[in-house]
């Protein structure tokens, strides 16, 4: 990082994704370019946990006022999404993975369009926004596995978690009283060795 004129500029690279921040009059705004970014050795290296696998590449840009970071704006466009897990050993080892795209737009206070399409073990539909004008959102995950994102939570990913099935959650009303929807279906899954079923 330097210091010109008083404001902060940091540059700097992760494998072959580079990313430049610059600190001024409180904001931190930021870009990067995202290539194969390896999210699971990201997370593990700020948390200490080991975590699953997950890789993004794409852009993004933010820029977050540190009095109140919820008042900033972030915008993701990830080209490429893919997250693994494997479950088991040896021969009875069995790999997960899904794969997709997704974008996101957030700005003051409110998450303007998200769309996350991914693939593979399921689907997984993520789209909608959640706006003072409009509260449309709608995740459906259907016939699929959680476990490769379950496994990139810090806490959680230690106690090796796995869950499989179909979720709908739905969010409309208003901004400030949103009201939700939330149908599981065929959901099996356990946590620490733990069993947990949720029939149709």
């Amino acid at each position: 990082g330097t210091l010109v004129g008083g404001d902060w500029r940091i540059r700097g690279f992760l494998g072959e994704t580079d990313f430049f921040a610059s600190l001024t009059g409180g904001t931190l705004n930021g870009r990067a370019t995202l290539q194969a970014l390896p999210v699971g050795a990201v997370i593990a290296a700020f948390t200490g946990m080991p975590v699953g696998e997950g890789v993004v590449t794409g852009v993004a840009r933010f820029s977050v006022p540190l009095a109140d970071p919820l008042a900033g704006n972030a915008t993701v466009v990830a080209e490429r999404i893919r997250v693994t897990a494997t479950s088991g050993t040896g021969a009875q080892a069995v790999t997960e993975t899904l794969m997709g795209t997704g974008t996101l737009d957030y700005a003051a206070r409110e998450l303007r369009n998200v769309n996350i399409q991914l693939a593979g073990a399921g689907t997984w539909d993520v789209h909608g926004g959640y706006t003072r004008q409009r509260v449309d959102l709608s995740a459906q995950f259907r016939d699929t596995t959680f476990t490769p994102v379950l496994r990139l939570i810090p806490g959680l990913a230690e106690l090796t978690p796995s869950l499989k099935g179909s979720v709908t959650l739905t969010a409309a009303g208003t901004y400030d009283r949103p009201r939700g929807l939330l149908r599981a279906q065929n959901l099996v899954g356990s946590v620490a060795g733990l069993s947990l079923q949720i029939p149709n």
